[in-house]
């Protein structure tokens, strides 16, 4: 029982530290990539010697046998459909062949879809916590995965 408790504790630290990690890579998105172009900049340049990337602890979720074992399945799908777009983003925004208005507009939809990565874990970590009932997350998820679907 004490067991069970840590581990979820852990997943909660976890599950933090990749939240702050993706608020980082949003506040880079922004930073570098998105407020730059908006000035004009080629953004094609700033990629071609700052590429863009997915924070490695989330894509890493993935593989922790903390998530595997807690993770409701529904939460679980979300982050696949999200890491899996997110990856379609980032090698889309790092195309060389792709002009700077598309990938500025790729960039748009990455910034997106890191916020959506906050939100799939945020109600894990408030499920964990006890803050919110299983079946209230779901409901949430449900609303995050057509999100994540019709924003493809």
């Amino acid at each position: 029982m004490l067991s069970d408790i840590t581990q979820k504790e852990n997943l909660v630290k976890l599950l933090d530290a990749t939240n702050l990690s993706l608020e980082n890579s949003e506040m880079k998105t922004k930073g570098m990539y998105l407020n730059p172009a908006k000035s004009g900049v080629d953004v094609s340049e700033i990629i071609q010697y700052s590429p863009v990337e997915i924070p490695k602890l989330y894509t890493n979720l993935e593989t922790n046998s903390l998530v595997s074992d807690y993770f409701l399945s529904n939460a679980f799908q979300a982050y696949i459909l999200c890491n899996d777009n997110l990856q379609t983003f980032v090698k889309g925004a790092n195309a060389a062949n792709a002009s700077s208005e598309k990938k500025t507009l790729i960039l748009e939809k990455y910034l997106a879809y890191l916020g959506l990565a906050k939100q799939i874990n945020t109600l894990e970590i408030k499920r964990l916590n006890g803050e919110i009932s299983q079946s209230d997350e779901n409901a949430e998820l449900q609303k995050l995965t057509k999100q994540i679907i019709n924003n493809q």
